[in-house]
Formats: C-alpha cells, structure tokens, sequence
C-alpha cells in the first residue's frame, strides 16, 4: 500500500454535507495505516501532511454528482490560489507542489449530497453513498484498478475535474 493521507472535507452539522467526513472517519477504522484527516475546509495548513505521502484521496460532499464520483486531479494545478482560506482540491496540490516540492497521485472522491439543511443526521441516500465511497477508497488504498465504465451503482471514475 501506498503512503496516503485521507482528507474527509465537510460540516456535519449541516446533514449531507458531512459526507466526507463521515466517510473519512470510517477509512479510519478500516485502514489505520492510512494518515486521516477532517476538515470543514481546505487551508493552506494541510500542505504539511503531504511531504510524507504518495497518494492523497480527498472525500467530500457534492451536489452536482448523483453517484460517487472519483476523480484523478492534477489538470489545472494553479486552480483556486486565489483565496487561500478556502482552496480548491487542485489548489491545495499546487500549494502542496509550490512548498514542499510533493509530486504525488491525488483524487478527488464526490459524494452525492441530497440534504444540506440544519441537522447531524444524513440523509438515506447520502449514508448509502458514504458506504460505497469507502469501499471505493479501499479499494484505491489497495491498489486495486478501477472500472471506468462499470454500470451504476459502481462509482464512475472521471479522468478530469471540472471545477465548478
């Protein structure tokens, strides 16, 4: 297994948004030797957990995807420089680059957001999808290959980001 750190992004007081965080908090469980991390946003502070690993896998909330969503990042490096309280997944990778010279793999795993209002609980959809994110972060954990063109409800796997 790779050296990886696991960032779980979100706030769990607002429902599905904390998707990634939950998700993060199982990959805990189930892979201690991975480094996991939680964080309501991206800051520049991260960069520092990621001179010591090969492979970072960022879970987070999303509500443009309707299944888990991975995504191989790396296209546009400088993406999201512009604030540095709150970056954007490349972003934090270039900044990453820009102060400790990492050159790593990173991903980008979405998970379907349905309920963003007040409250800790996650919608039934959304608790499904965190199950099938970390299993799919296992796996990439693992080493093990990805189906691209898998049927639904297998996670797509997209080659690039789009921001948005």
């Amino acid at each position: 297994m790779k050296r990886a750190l696991v960032i779980g992004i979100g706030n769990t007081l607002r429902s599905d948004d904390g998707a990634g965080v939950w998700a993060a908090a199982r990959i805990a469980v189930c892979t201690p030797e991975a480094e996991v991390i939680s964080v309501q946003e991206l800051t520049p502070d991260l960069c520092e957990h990621f001179e010591a690993v090969d492979l970072v896998l960022l879970l987070d909330a999303s509500t443009r995807v309707s299944r888990v969503q991975v995504t191989p990042l790396g296209g546009r490096p400088e993406a999201g420089l512009a604030d540095t309280h709150r970056l954007t997944p490349e972003g934090i990778l270039h900044l990453a680059h820009l102060l400790y010279g990492w050159a790593g793999e990173a991903m980008l795993i979405e998970i379907p957001a349905f309920d963003c209002r007040l409250g800790e609980a996650t919608s039934r959809e959304t608790s499904e999808m965190i199950e099938q994110a970390v299993h799919l972060a296992g796996a990439i954990l693992r080493g093990e290959c990805l189906d691209e063109d898998a049927p639904s409800p297998t996670p797509s796997v997209h080659p690039e980001h789009r921001a948005g």
